[in-house]
């Protein structure tokens, strides 16, 4: 259709070139034939004065011939461009057309290839794949002289209308005391991915269908280090702000990201989706301690926190 609507506009405005230049012919022919009749009357006229004619006689004819060399010298109208041969003008008026017919061509070069991206792009938005993540506890929590285990599953679920392909989830168990910089660590892990597709990576990682929810199980853990440092983080602040804090209480994240790629689009890059979600007990603590060795099913809870936003493209 977008060919067809540029096939007509490409016409007219050839026709109108064709009508503009058949136009100006038509007045330039005008013109010669008129000069060609004035130069004939006036050597008619002057031939004829000329034979034994008196004073008055070569008077007037002077007279005419200055009136002729007068008009020849008078104003030029605009569309002469400046040149009295009318095959010159002619000529100009066709390099005139000539260079606007190509400047529209290429205007309407850009037009479409602007329009090609626009709908490509659109194409894409509208049909892509779109994932969102969620996990759930599957197991007690543990921690021993090892360190803290966490069993979890995550789903995934696709509410857009393409199938995504090598979907996978990049995540990290953070355990820490006090305050902890979710966003930053969310950038970090969506950012270890952020590379071009593979062909021999195609095989790798789930394909997720519109609708459908894809589950997959994980086992996070955390070293006792990690634990030991977060219970020294809280006495340290206990101690700054004077402000009573249990020091073994635990600040429990689960930050991630999924990868994965749009099959009608362009294969070599990657979408993401970042998460950020907070462990927290189920009980009149609330949270999770260091000193716990055992954190029942029941009482282990996972949300999405609001307030460290997220990241979808």
């Amino acid at each position: 259709m977008v060919s067809n609507v540029a096939d007509e506009g490409s016409a007219k405005r050839v026709f109108s070139a064709k009508f503009f230049l058949a136009r100006v012919a038509a007045l330039e022919l005008e013109q010669v034939v008129v000069e060609e009749i004035n130069v004939r009357s006036l050597a008619e006229s002057i031939a004829r004065r000329g034979r034994g004619l008196g004073n008055r006689e070569c008077y007037e004819a002077q007279k005419e011939k200055r009136d002729r060399r007068a008009q020849q010298n008078s104003p030029q109208p605009w569309w002469w461009l400046g040149q009295r041969d009318p095959i010159v003008r002619l000529t100009k008026w066709l390099v005139i057309w000539t260079a606007l017919l190509f400047a529209g061509t290429g205007v309407s070069g850009a037009i479409l290839w602007k329009t090609d991206i626009t709908l490509r792009e659109t194409l894409e938005v509208n049909q892509r794949p779109w994932l969102a993540i969620s996990a759930t506890p599957i197991a007690d929590a543990e921690i021993s002289d090892s360190g803290l285990f966490l069993p979890i599953e995550y789903s995934l679920k696709n509410s857009g209308r393409t199938p995504a392909v090598g979907a996978t989830i990049e995540d990290d168990l953070y355990v820490g005391g006090g305050a902890f910089d979710v966003p930053d660590a969310q950038r970090k892990a969506c950012s270890r991915n952020q590379v071009k597709l593979k062909d021999d990576d195609l095989g790798v990682g789930y394909s997720v269908f519109p609708d459908d929810i894809v589950k997959s199980q994980n086992t996070l853990s955390a070293t006792q280090d990690q634990i030991s440092g977060a219970v020294a983080t809280n006495d340290a602040f206990q101690h700054a702000v004077k402000i009573p804090r249990d020091k073994t209480s635990l600040n429990i994240w689960i930050v991630g990201c999924v990868n994965y790629y749009f099959t009608f689009g362009d294969e070599q890059k990657v979408h993401q989706t970042g998460f950020a979600l907070q462990v927290t007990r189920n009980n009149q603590v609330g949270y999770v301690r260091s000193t716990d060795k055992k954190v029942p099913l029941s009482q282990v809870m996972i949300d999405r926190n609001s307030f460290t936003g997220g990241k979808a493209d």
